[in-house]
């Protein structure tokens, strides 16, 4: 039997005892390599150590565990330095409370983001959005290697309704894993924990795994860097090269870290992007319409390449089903039942502020008796969806449809 299929039998502490390298303060041994890294990653660095070790070239030491438990061990004693997200490892260059030589930083490994659910997933839980839902009971990791985790994935939707939606929905917000695992295992009110997929390894029969689409998905990469006392050793430089390898990254894998995408390749257009996009069904994403957040998730995958909204010329028509989105309060409430007001007000005030142009349609506005002033002031009213998708599409623009 492989070693990774023997670990995954055993809870995560004790697979670090197990391996007999886990070393506690002055254990450390000139003719060892001393590894100290978080707990996310440890499983993954223990197997791979051993597996290094056992060729016979020198014997790697892992110390694990939050770095304010191994930091001063560290300075005295570490060859190499490991970090589960990419803001650790500038934390640590900056805070020089570690000597780290910068330039020997390399990435190695991400994981993706998860949401853990309670066996048989009573609450039907299938992709972000429906941690909004009112009275799903979430929690989420505010420190260590999870900080921000949320935050970022929300920030992704574009809306701040999501915001408040999930903020209103977490109700533990434990300091580290550990912690959170404890309180998987004692509080079982928790339908969801947005977290790390490795986290499912110590609870796999107390949770289940429910991927995160790639709209909402978060990535963490693992990095590795030497100390000085490190860069004067060779065997520490051979270890990092042995990580990159095929056989290293299988064993990562086995742990639940990926091997990071390649570049893709540039855009071939960097400046007067033209697109028409056509919003018609009434589909909703939190408090807001669905094709609004995708509109701005358009502008900030331009922008994360470098391309700022100034370069993009997007014409927005919505119709259709979701044609009323674009109405003041007042009218707004009188199609949409039980509404106090129209949510999408402060959305279509940023999209137009971003350069988007948002339109309605005056032939829809006919057919359905709304008048001008009923419109929101940001709107812009052409005379028919189609013949205005038309229009531009024979002026260049791509077509689009969310």
């Amino acid at each position: 039997m492989k070693l990774s299929t023997v670990y995954r039998h055993v809870a995560f502490p004790f697979v670090i005892a197990v391996l007999g390298m886990v070393m506690t303060p002055g254990a450390a041994a000139q003719d060892s390599l001393n590894v100290y890294a978080p707990m996310e990653v440890s499983p993954a660095i223990e197997e791979a150590a051993l597996v290094f070790s056992n060729r016979g070239s020198v014997e790697v030491k892992v110390a694990s565990g939050a770095a304010m438990s191994w930091l001063a061990d560290a300075e005295k004693a570490a060859d190499l330095v490991f970090t589960s997200a990419e803001f650790m490892m500038v934390d640590l260059l900056r805070s020089k409370a570690l000597p780290v030589d910068p330039v020997s930083v390399t990435p190695l490994y991400v994981r993706p983001s998860f949401i853990l659910v309670r066996p048989g997933n009573p609450r039907n839980i299938r992709d972000f959005p429906d941690l909004l839902q009112p009275g799903v009971k979430v929690m989420t990791v505010c420190h260590s290697g999870e900080t921000s985790l949320w935050q970022e994935m929300t920030d992704k939707a574009g809306s701040v309704e999501t915001v408040r939606s999930l903020h209103r929905n977490v109700v533990h917000c434990p300091a580290d894993s550990t912690e959170a695992m404890r309180m998987w295992r004692e509080k079982e009110d928790i339908d969801a924990w947005l977290a790390w997929n490795v986290w499912h390894i110590p609870l796999r029969h107390r949770a289940e795994l429910v991927p995160i689409s790639r709209t909402y998905q978060i990535f963490r990469q693992c990095s590795v860097a030497l100390t000085p006392r490190g860069k004067s050793r060779p065997a520490a430089t051979q270890f990092v090269k042995f990580l990159a390898t095929q056989e290293a990254a299988q064993i990562f894998e086995s742990w639940g870290w990926e091997r990071p995408l390649p570049d893709q390749s540039p855009l071939k257009l960097h400046d007067h992007i033209c697109v028409v996009c056509a919003i018609e069904d009434d589909k909703w994403e939190g408090s807001v319409g669905a094709g609004f957040v995708e509109l701005k998730k358009l502008v900030r995958e331009y922008e994360s390449l470098g391309i700022p909204a100034t370069s993009l010329h997007i014409s927005a028509i919505v119709d259709g089903d979701a044609a009323y989105w674009m109405l003041k309060d007042e009218a707004y409430c009188a199609v949409a039942d039980g509404a106090a007001s129209n949510p999408n007000k402060s959305i279509i005030h940023e999209l137009v502020a971003a350069g988007i142009s948002v339109e309605l349609s005056a032939q829809t506005m006919a057919e359905r008796g709304w008048k001008p002033e009923q419109v929101l002031p940001e709107v812009k009213i052409v005379s028919s969806a189609h013949t205005r998708q038309i229009d531009l599409e024979l002026k260049g623009y791509v077509p689009v449809r969310f």
